[in-house]
This record gives structure tokens, sequence and C-alpha cells, in this order.
């Protein structure tokens, strides 16, 4: 995986914390549908930084821990995410990325802030949708802004304190998987759920 994909998933369920003594990332997931994915998110943090992840498995929750105040302080001081209070109306994707780490960035953080699925609506039962969450509004529009840029059409929505961007229809979260895709096994299926219906209906 690329820097800006593993950003993606910082931000998007992630989680640094610092008491000035211990220096610590944690990354949630769902212990159900995600085991392969974090072993594959543990060994990228190891190769790419030369870390010790460690994965917990407790009361249906996944967790990856890294502590490394190296990786802390390059994540924090040199990409630019921010720690404390009100982290997740700040956060943002890093200007370090640019626009050609735009997809790598989008594909981390849909693999754990987004989600893929199926609604029955009225002539189009199974009808897909991608739709990525987040409470800042800032990062919203750059991820509404980049697909746009990909040729992608996104719709923006609020609901109460949450921003909703949104790919709806086949093409589109076909186009989705084409141009961006997920390193998320689970979503890979769902992806692939998609695309087997499509080929079944030709």
């Amino acid at each position: 995986m690329e820097e800006a994909e593993l950003v993606g998933v910082i931000v998007g369920d992630g989680n640094l914390w610092t008491n000035n003594r211990s220096y610590e990332l944690v990354i949630s997931g769902d212990v159900n549908k995600e085991r392969d994915y974090f072993e594959s998110l543990a060994a990228n943090f190891r190769d790419r930084y030369g870390v010790s992840p460690r994965i917990f498995y407790r009361s249906g929750a996944l967790r990856l821990v890294i502590r490394n105040k190296k990786l802390f302080k390059h994540l924090t001081d040199g990409i630019g995410i921010p720690i404390g209070a009100g982290k997740a109306e700040k956060v943002e994707i890093p200007a370090v990325f640019g626009d050609a780490g735009f997809a790598d960035f989008a594909r981390g953080f849909f693999d754990t802030d987004g989600s893929i699925f199926f609604s029955d609506k009225y002539g189009s039962p199974r009808y897909p949708s991608v739709e990525l969450t987040t409470k800042s509004g800032t990062l919203a529009r750059q991820l509404q802004a980049g697909l746009k840029s990909m040729g992608l059409s996104a719709t923006l929505h609020r609901s109460e304190s949450v921003f909703e961007v949104c790919l709806y229809g086949t093409e589109k979260v076909l186009a989705w998987k084409r141009k961006i895709g997920s390193s998320n096994p689970y979503k890979i299926r769902k992806f692939e759920e998609l695309s087997s219906r499509c080929r079944e209906s030709v």
C-alpha cells in the first residue's frame, strides 16, 4: 500500500493518542468481517515504517495498535493528521499527497469509514450505493471534488453532524471499483457480487 492509503485508513478509523510518554496509534474494525484486512494492514505498516503492530480481538471488536514515537511524530508533525478533541471535525486530505495521491487516500478511507451496500428501490431491487461518512465538512468537500476530477459525480448530504458523500447506481459504483477499488476483502466481495450480477444480466 502507498502511504496515502495508510493515512486514509488512519483518518477513517484511526486514533492517535499521547501523554508525552507513550505514543499510540489505534485502528478499529469489525472482528467478524475484517480479520484478513487487519493482518494485511499490520504487514503494510511493518514493511513501510519498520514498526511492530499488534492486533487485539476483544468482545467483537478488532484493534490494531502501534506504539512508536517516531511514527507518531511523522503522522502528526510531518503528514499533519490532527489529534485531540475535535479531531474528527478537523481532518482533511493532507496536502503532501497532492492530486496524485487522491485515489490511494480515498481507497484507505473507504475501506475503514465507507461502505458499499444494496437497497431495494421500486423497480430496482438490490440497488447499489457507495457511501463515505465523516464529521469534517472540509474532508467531505475534498472527497466530492476529488471524485469529480476522476469523472465520478458524487452527491453530498449533511445529516445532523455527519457529512455523507454518496455514489448511486451500478454505473457509478462499478466506476469506483475500476478507478479506486478496495484493499478490504470484505468490501471486495461486495463489488464482485455486483460485477457478477451484471455479467449474469447480459
